[in-house]
């Protein structure tokens, strides 16, 4: 009898998490939990639900009492678990997580991404670039991957290295910006000023008020001594955004 009670609780609460329809599924799962407290599934789906309303901390409990049981569920618990201390900027302990799930699931590929993500933040850059490399090659079709290994290499001032993943971004994400933007930033570091200024044209395409891209536009055409076109950049980057000068003519 009290199976079955369980049973029809899980199926009422997994049709509205499908719609989802996470508040109201999570009565559902409670009910199971007032008759098997340490239920590890039960304990799994309420984690799912709140991490999915953003009440990490909550969610980031429902998946110890998951882990600690040692279950089916443990793997996924703890990239839930990791996906929740990202989202809290607790990148320390997400690494842990996400960590624990690579070990067992050596293909997950956005364990790597976000793993690698959290490496990026603590600016451990070399760690985070074998990360990504890793996640390159099991969601090769994943913008962001690309985007963000750009971005560590740039940090690193590996520039000539830098240029074929932002290019790979914009390719799969034909609207990222900010990789063009960052792309004209690297041109510029290689002295490569023409293909700079490419870079920021399209970001102005994409994103028509971005004061930076006028106002390294007006760098670029300033050491190709375009100085009339360079003040009308920073012009329009003094307009867009205060926090530039405007440079006198």
């Amino acid at each position: 009898m009290e199976n079955k009670i369980i049973e029809e609780q899980y199926k009422k609460g997994d049709t509205l998490y499908l719609q989802s329809k996470y508040e109201e599924a999570m009565p559902y799962y409670q009910q199971v939990l007032e008759i098997k407290l340490d239920s590890d599934l039960a304990n799994y789906k309420m984690g799912n639900c709140l991490c999915h309303l953003g009440r990490y901390e909550e969610a980031i409990e429902h998946y110890q009492i998951t882990i600690e049981h040692n279950t089916t569920y443990q793997t996924e618990a703890y990239f839930y678990m990791g996906n929740c201390f990202f989202n809290l900027k607790r990148h320390d302990e997400a690494v842990k997580c996400y960590t624990k799930v690579i070990t067992s699931k050596k293909n997950w590929g956005m364990a790597y991404y976000y793993m690698a993500l959290c490496l990026y933040y603590l600016k451990i850059y070399d760690e985070a670039i074998e990360c990504f490399k890793k996640g390159i090659t099991l969601i090769p079709e994943d913008g962001q991957v690309y985007f963000y290994m750009g971005n560590c290499l740039f940090s690193l001032k590996r520039y000539d290295e830098v240029i074929e993943y932002y290019e790979k971004a914009v390719k799969l994400q034909p609207g990222h910006y900010e990789a063009f933007n960052n792309m004209g930033k690297c041109f510029i570091q290689l002295l490569k000023y023409n293909e700079a200024l490419e870079s920021f044209h399209k970001v102005i395409e994409l994103k028509p008020d971005n004061a930076e891209a006028y106002f390294y536009m007006g760098n670029c055409l300033k050491n190709l001594n375009k100085f009339d076109e360079s003040n009308e950049c920073y012009k329009k980057a003094a307009e867009l955004n205060s926090g530039y000068l405007k440079v006198e003519e």
